[in-house]
């Protein structure tokens, strides 16, 4: 497993990657990426002299991905035994860069991604439960700081909805996800940040830290 992190450009980028299928069984490989804010990823690889496209991404609606599932970039590879093949992967994005990149068959990686799933699931609803019980908190204590605790949590459930590909079908386009993903980020850091300072009373006990933050 390989992951890319080029933070946001609006260039364009090519990797270039060999593999060899050393298995006696398997002849069907998917090639997977988990990352969702990569817009586009195009890739290119030889078969039976001539070239093979298939393309995912956020860009790329579910119902033209030939593997339809949730995670944006699923694409298959047929690859022999002993077989080696170069793999030509384009990516282009107006906002963000971070992908990476799983090779493995095609059973093993449909249910890796299932048990990803199911985990973000599990995560999400604890979460929620832990956001629901801070509300009941905040009514009942009327205490600010648990309000503010209670948006980072909602934003946090937000923000890890928009990168785990929950919310790719709500939203009209790529750019509007990308966008989404960066404003709930920023909201969970000031709602940390408002919390801190009223569930400590910095203003009362560190007035020299307070107005730094």
């Amino acid at each position: 497993e390989q992951y890319v992190n080029m933070g946001y450009d609006n260039a364009h980028y090519w990797l270039k990657i060999t593999v060899k299928n050393n298995q006696k069984t398997v002849s069907e490989w998917l090639l997977a990426s988990y990352i969702q804010l990569a817009e586009k990823i195009d890739i290119y690889y030889k078969n039976n002299d001539r070239f093979i496209k298939d393309s995912g991404g956020i860009a790329v609606p579910k119902e033209k991905r030939k593997i339809k599932i949730s995670y944006p970039f699923f694409v298959k590879l047929a690859i022999q035994k002993n077989e080696t093949k170069t793999i030509y992967i384009h990516v282009s994005s107006r906002f963000t860069y971070q992908f990476d990149f799983t090779i493995g068959d095609s059973i093993s990686t449909l249910t890796d991604a299932n048990n990803r799933g199911n985990y973000h699931v599990v995560l999400l609803v604890f979460i929620l439960a832990l956001l629901l019980y801070n509300v009941f908190v905040y009514f009942s204590l009327k205490d600010k700081s648990y309000l503010y605790y209670v948006l980072h949590l909602l934003f946090l459930v937000l923000y890890n909805c928009s990168i785990n590909a929950v919310f790719n079908g709500l939203f009209p386009s790529a750019a509007a996800l990308s966008y989404a993903a960066r404003i709930f980020s920023l909201a969970v850091v000031i709602s940390a940040l408002l919390f801190t300072k009223s569930f400590l009373s910095l203003k009362e006990t560190f007035p020299g830290i307070n107005k730094y933050i």
